[in-house]
């Protein structure tokens, strides 16, 4: 049996006796004999250690421990934490409540206010360089122009229905 093999048996053996072989080779072998007494002196030891008892004061000083633990202040993940937690979103519904009405009627006041953003020209307040004017003659250059003049053409209808002809008299007011 060689050393390696003697030696892994050292650490396999909980009641602190060898096989025969391995007892063999620690008898010829002046280095593994030494390791033997060596473990056997080890394992002594840790029979005789005992568990200290604690001090009677121990559990008044670990429970003052946790109180200070509890009220110190707590970090940005403790804290992140908390609130991303079940129970705090739980408690939290009321705030995100309000806070989704103020951004859904905030984008509803934005969108609205988008629509309303068309220019003179008919390119909704685009910068010139950006805008493509189709050339006249074409449907789509008609319907721009008329969308432009949409409100001169309004006023032509309002005056052609107040103004009489010169030649009549205007209607005379029954009482």
């Amino acid at each position: 049996m060689s050393c390696k093999q003697a030696r892994e048996q050292f650490f396999d053996l909980a009641d602190g006796r060898l096989p025969a072989e391995a007892q063999q080779h620690v008898s010829t072998c002046s280095d593994c004999a030494a390791e033997w007494s060596s473990m056997q002196a080890t394992l002594a030891l840790l029979d005789e250690w005992q568990a200290p008892e604690p001090s009677p004061y121990f559990d008044m000083r670990l429970r003052a421990r946790l109180r200070d633990e509890a009220a110190a202040p707590a970090t940005f993940m403790e804290k992140l934490r908390a609130v991303l937690s079940p129970a705090g979103l739980m408690s939290r519904k009321a705030a995100l409540a309000g806070a989704m009405a103020v951004l859904l009627v905030s984008g509803v006041v934005m969108f609205q206010s988008g629509t309303h953003n068309h220019s003179e020209d008919g390119t909704m307040g685009l910068p010139a360089e950006l805008t493509v004017q189709p050339p006249a003659g074409t449907p789509v250059g008609d319907l721009m122009q008329l969308d432009k003049n949409h409100d001169m053409y309004a006023d032509f209808d309002l005056l052609d229905d107040d103004v009489t002809s010169p030649n009549q008299a205007p209607d005379p007011v029954e009482n």
